[in-house]
């Protein structure tokens, strides 16, 4: 072997048969290509010598070095036994900027003490403004990256979480965002799925954990990023809890107008959260965005659809509708509804109209709208069963009259289903239950 190394370590990990080197007082390049040579003689192409002296700085794990052979690794000095969980790779090519190195080497531990739930760990690694901004509690009920799902379902959703840190670009000398390309389950979908194809009886716990563990969840896969900022010397991770505060808020305003089918409101809102999105660069944000826009395409597809669901309107079925005080002692409508048509369906709206007057002097003085079935479009936790009304379906619905005493006395009242929107997930329909 050519050159001198003062101090040379290398250990191979029996699971992942990865061999980590950490080598120290490095001054001759000649002698790494050498030791690499030899690990890698399989065919494996051994990096030029310019590169390797571009990047190889004394006591620095050339962890990079190995990136090109076995994408899974990942060391981090100064412990060249650490090997990120297999859930956090790592397929770059840092040779071409080295001084990419130590934000990527951030964003990585940043990934790996999330993946090993090392959640003191990621708090400290965030940046002063954000560690001002939440206190710990608070960072654990939104850590971006992780799976926004209940604390009964994080660890295990989070395991089946694979990141993969792809490309890195230096904004400045202070300011470095690292694509993370995330594959994870497509929660909207996978609790539409288990909703439709688990006993109710049963409920959708064992099934989801019996897919968690067979690997047998639908997953989607998206471009997220972690922003890193360099604060005293040391590279902090960026999140900006107050901007994502606005985009949830826009969010949730979407959602309400949603479920009132207002879709223009909605589609609106959504926007506007995609703009906060997309308005400051932080950790997590490019994710949020995906979630946002697969959303917004619903919408927009619903709105689409407006006609055809009106022309559909009476095959939506209403029967045994009777007005009468409900358990809170305020007047209500109760009644059934069937679904007599082919399509599915996610939402449905009817109007309560109340009418003085008889014939030419009928008139109206009252209307109020009310939601019968409510569809969410996003993942609810399994905190209740997510199925649309499909054909041939019948449920019950009631609801309780807002309109003022003085009217629900003296008018009369009609009944009549206003507005409908299709199902538009690809899960699997659910069988209607007997009647």
């Amino acid at each position: 072997m050519s050159g001198r190394i003062a101090t040379t370590q290398m250990s191979v990990n029996p699971v992942t048969d990865v061999a980590v080197i950490s080598i120290t007082n490095l001054d001759e390049t000649g002698a790494v290509n050498s030791l690499l040579s030899g690990i890698f003689s399989s065919g494996a192409e051994v990096l030029a010598e310019r590169e390797l002296a571009t990047n190889a700085r004394e006591g620095v794990d050339l962890y990079a070095l190995l990136l090109p052979y076995r994408a899974r690794v990942l060391v981090i000095n100064p412990a060249p036994q650490v090997v990120a969980p297999p859930n956090v790779h790592f397929s770059l090519n840092l040779f071409h900027n080295p001084t990419a190195i130590d934000p990527t080497l951030q964003a990585g531990k940043y990934l790996i003490a999330l993946a090993l739930f090392d959640y003191q760990t990621t708090y400290q690694m965030l940046s002063r403004q954000d560690q001002i901004a939440r206190t710990l509690d608070q960072f654990l009920a939104g850590i971006p990256l992780a799976p926004g799902v209940s604390q009964d379902w994080f660890r295990a959703v989070l395991g089946a979480q694979e990141f993969t840190l792809s490309d890195v670009k230096l904004e400045n000398d202070s300011k470095a965002v690292i694509t993370v390309k995330v594959t994870r389950p497509d929660l909207a979908l996978w609790e539409r799925t288990i909703d439709a194809t688990t006993d109710s009886n049963s409920g959708p716990d064992q099934a989801a954990r019996t897919n968690l563990s067979a690997n047998g969840f639908p997953k989607v896969t998206y471009d997220d990023n972690i922003v890193v900022v360099k604060e005293a010397g040391d590279w902090k991770i960026l999140c900006d809890f107050p901007g994502k505060e606005r985009i949830e808020e826009r969010h949730k305003e979407g959602i309400q107008a949603y479920h009132q089918h207002d879709y223009d409101k909605a589609i609106t809102a959504y926007q506007a959260a995609i703009s906060e999105a997309d308005r400051d660069q932080a950790s997590g944000n490019a994710g949020i965005k995906f979630s946002l826009e697969k959303e917004l395409d619903h919408l927009k597809n619903v709105k689409a659809q407006i006609s055809e669901g009106d022309a559909y309107i009476p095959k939506v079925a209403l029967s045994d509708v009777d007005m009468k005080m409900a358990e809170s002692r305020v007047p209500g409508i109760f009644g059934k509804l069937t679904n007599k048509g082919n399509k599915a369906i996610d939402e449905v709206v009817v109007t309560v109209t109340y009418l003085e007057g008889s014939g030419k002097e009928k008139k109206q003085v009252f209307s109020e709208q009310h939601s019968i079935v409510v569809t969410p479009i996003e993942f609810v936790n399994f905190s209740r069963p997510v199925l649309p009304f499909v054909p041939g379906e019948t449920r019950s619905f009631g609801f309780k009259l807002i309109a003022p005493s003085v009217i629900q006395n003296s008018a009369k009242v009609d009944l009549d289903v206003s507005s409908i929107a299709f199902t538009q997930s690809t899960a699997p329909l659910p069988k209607p239950p007997p009647p």
